[in-house]
C-alpha cells in the first residue's frame, strides 16, 4: 500500500511539473515512476508525448512501443506511436500505426487525420477520405479541414480546395498555412485578384512572411510586373531556400523572360522535389544523368508532366540519340508509334498515362526494366533542356522531329480534298486540365464566330475529348459545319497524320501547339495575356517550334480583337 502511495504522489507531481510547463522536472518525475514501476503503461504513453515536445522523437517512439510491449492493443499507444514516427519522417510506418489505431476504434478522429497527413503526398484521394472522416467525427476540427484543403489543392480541385481553406480559416483564423494555400488556390484557379488579396493582407499582417512574399511575386508575374516580381522572389527565397513552390514560380518566370541557364536548374530541382519519389525516381539505380558525355553510354529518359510537355521536351531527344551509344524512352502510350517512326534508333517503351492510370502508371517502368539494357544514366525528360537549351542560341530552327505516317496523311488528304472544300483549317479552343490553368486557355465556339464563318475554308475539329454535343449545338446555332472524328484525338499517330494534311492550324494554348510544331505545320495560337513560360512574355515566335506563330491578348482584353486578326490571316492566307 505505501509504495501505491508513492507512485501515486508522484504521478500527482510529474502533472503538476508538466501543466506549469516545467518539462525537465516533468520528465525526471516520469522517469522516477518508471524506475519504481516499469509496468505501468500510461506513464510510458506520457513520456513518449512529452518527449515529443521537446523534439525528441526516437526517443518518443522507444517509450510508446515500450507502451505496447505492455498492452499490445492500447489504442492511445499506436496513436502516438504514429505521430513519433511521423515525427521521423517514417511515413509508411506512421500511417500503419494509425491503422491499426483505426482497426480498434474507427471513430478515433485524430488517427483518421493523422493518417490523411501520413499519406497526403503520395496519395491526395486517400488523404481526403481521412480528412473527410476526421471532419464528420468533429466537425470543429481545424487540422482535419487544413489537410482537406491540401488533399483537394494536390488534386488540382482548386475551388473545392478553397471552400476548405475557408472553413480552417473560420476556425483558426490566422492560421498561416490555410492563408497562403488559399492564396495559390485561388492563383491556381485563374483568380489572380482574389489571389492579390489574400497574400496583401497575410504580407500586412506578417511582414516579411516568406510564403507571402512569394505569392505576391507569383501575382506579380501575371500581372507582368516581372522586375518587381523578381525582387519579391529573391526576398522569399532569401528567407525560406527550401520553399519550392516559390523556387518553381521564380524559375518559369526567368524562362519565360529567356533567361535559361541558372533558370533550368531551379526548374529542374523544385519541380522535382515536388514529385512522389516512387514516381519520380521509377525504382531506377542508375546515376541521374548531368551532362556527362554519352557516347557508348546508355541514356534512359523518363516521362513526366503532360503530353504536350513530352511532345516539346522531345524536341532534345534527336541529339541525345545520336550522342548516346542506346537511348530508352519512356513515353505516353498514346505516342509510342508516332515515337518509333520518328525515333528509330530508340528503344521506346510506352506506358498507360491516362488519368485512369494516374495512380500506377509509373509502376510500368520498374516492371520492364529486367528486360531492358542496363542504363548508364537517367534522367526526366523535363530535366533535359538544363544540359541541352542553356541559352537562345542553343534551341535548333528544326523542320520538325516528328514524322507522320504517310500513308494516313494521304488518307487525310484524300478525304478533305471534296471538290471546294477550300483551305483546309484545323481548330482547338479548349486547352490545359485543373492543373494547367484551363480557364485562361480556353474559349467557346461561338467566341470564334467571326472565324468559323469565313467562306471558302474547311474547317476541321482538333478538339480533345468528346465534343460532339457542343459542335452539334454550334452547328444549329450558326449553320457553320465543322468536320471532326470522334475518338481520333486519342491516337496520336492518327492525330498527327490528320494535322499534317492540313494547309494550317488555329488552337488555344494545348497540346495541338506542340503536336503542330513538331510537325512543322504552320500553327497560329490564340495566346492569352499571362501565358504559360513556353510561349515567352512578347514577340510573335516560339522559341521551340519554327512554325508557330502567336497572337497575343492584350492585358486587360478579351479575345475579340485577337479572334478578329487570326480571321483576317486566315481569309489572306495561301498555302
Amino acid at each position: 500500500m505505501a509504495i501505491a502511495l508513492t507512485i501515486e504522489q508522484a504521478w500527482i507531481d510529474a502533472e503538476r511539473h508538466r501543466q506549469a510547463g516545467d518539462l525537465g522536472a516533468a520528465e525526471r518525475a516520469y522517469r522516477s515512476l518508471l524506475d519504481q514501476d516499469p509496468g505501468l503503461t500510461d506513464v510510458w504513453i506520457t513520456l513518449g508525448n512529452l518527449l515529443r515536445r521537446t523534439r525528441r522523437p526516437a526517443e518518443a517512439e522507444r517509450c510508446h512501443r515500450a507502451a505496447l510491449n505492455l498492452e499490445p492493443q492500447n489504442e492511445l499507444a499506436l496513436l502516438n506511436l504514429g505521430n513519433a514516427l511521423f515525427d521521423q519522417q517514417r511515413t509508411a510506418e506512421a500511417a500503419q500505426a494509425y491503422r491499426q489505431t483505426l482497426q480498434r476504434n474507427p471513430r478515433c478522429a485524430e488517427a483518421h487525420n493523422n493518417l490523411g497527413r501520413a499519406v497526403l503526398r503520395a496519395d491526395p484521394a486517400g488523404a481526403l477520405n481521412n480528412f473527410v472522416a476526421a471532419l464528420q467525427l468533429r466537425s470543429d476540427y481545424f487540422e482535419a479541414a487544413e489537410g482537406a484543403g491540401l488533399a483537394l489543392y494536390g488534386e488540382a480541385r482548386w475551388e473545392e480546395a478553397q471552400l476548405a481553406f475557408r472553413r480552417a480559416l473560420q476556425l483558426r483564423p490566422d492560421a498561416v498555412v490555410s492563408r497562403v494555400m488559399l492564396g495559390r488556390a485561388l492563383l491556381a484557379n485563374g483568380q489572380i485578384e482574389d489571389a492579390a488579396q489574400v497574400f496583401e493582407e497575410l504580407e500586412r499582417d506578417s511582414p516579411g512572411q516568406p510564403a507571402a512574399l512569394a505569392g505576391s511575386a507569383a501575382v506579380l508575374a501575371r500581372r507582368g510586373a516581372d522586375e518587381q516580381a523578381l525582387e519579391k522572389f529573391a526576398a522569399s527565397l532569401a528567407a525560406d531556400p527550401r520553399d519550392d513552390w516559390a523556387r518553381f514560380e521564380q524559375s518559369v518566370l526567368r524562362l519565360a523572360r529567356g533567361e535559361y541557364g541558372e533558370a533550368w536548374s531551379d526548374y529542374d530541382r523544385s519541380r522535382l522535389n515536388r514529385r512522389v519519389e516512387a514516381e519520380r525516381r521509377r525504382d531506377i539505380t542508375s546515376p541521374q544523368w548531368s551532362g556527362e558525355p554519352l557516347a557508348g553510354k546508355t541514356l534512359l529518359v523518363t516521362a513526366e508532366q503532360g503530353v504536350g510537355d513530352e511532345i516539346m521536351f522531345a524536341s532534345i531527344l534527336p541529339e541525345l540519340i545520336a550522342a548516346a551509344g542506346e537511348c530508352i524512352i519512356e513515353c505516353d502510350a498514346r505516342l509510342a508509334t508516332l515515337y518509333n517512326r520518328s525515333f528509330p534508333e530508340a528503344i521506346i517503351l510506352g506506358v498507360d498515362r491516362t488519368p485512369a492510370a494516374s495512380s500506377w502508371w509509373h509502376k510500368a517502368l520498374p516492371a520492364a526494366l529486367p528486360r531492358l539494357p542496363p542504363a548508364d544514366f537517367w534522367s526526366p525528360i523535363g530535366s533535359l533542356p538544363r544540359y541541352r537549351r542553356a541559352d537562345a542560341a542553343a534551341f535548333p530552327k528544326h523542320s520538325g522531329y516528328l514524322v507522320p505516317d504517310p500513308d494516313r496523311v494521304r488518307h487525310w488528304q484524300n478525304v478533305l480534298a471534296e471538290p471546294g472544300a477550300g483551305l483546309r483549317v484545323g481548330v482547338s479552343w479548349r486547352g490545359g486540365t485543373n492543373t494547367t490553368n484551363r480557364s485562361a486557355r480556353s474559349l467557346e465556339l461561338r467566341q470564334l464566330a467571326p472565324l468559323l464563318g469565313l467562306a471558302g475554308v474547311q474547317f476541321i475539329s482538333l478538339q480533345h475529348g468528346d465534343c460532339a454535343a457542343e459542335l452539334q449545338q454550334f452547328t444549329a446555332e450558326s449553320g457553320t459545319v465543322i468536320r471532326s472524328w470522334p475518338g481520333i484525338t486519342d491516337d496520336f499517330d492518327e492525330y498527327a497524320a490528320l494535322i499534317a494534311s492540313l494547309d494550317v492550324v488555329v488552337t488555344v494554348c494545348s497540346a495541338v501547339v506542340h503536336l503542330a510544331g513538331a510537325l512543322e505545320k504552320p500553327a497560329w495560337v490564340l495566346t492569352p495575356a499571362a501565358p504559360e513560360w513556353r510561349y515567352g512574355r512578347s514577340g510573335e515566335s516560339m522559341i521551340w517550334y519554327p512554325s508557330v506563330r502567336l497572337f497575343r491578348q492584350t492585358p486587360g482584353t478579351n479575345w475579340e480583337a485577337v479572334i478578329a486578326e487570326v480571321a483576317g490571316r486566315v481569309a489572306g492566307f495561301r498555302p
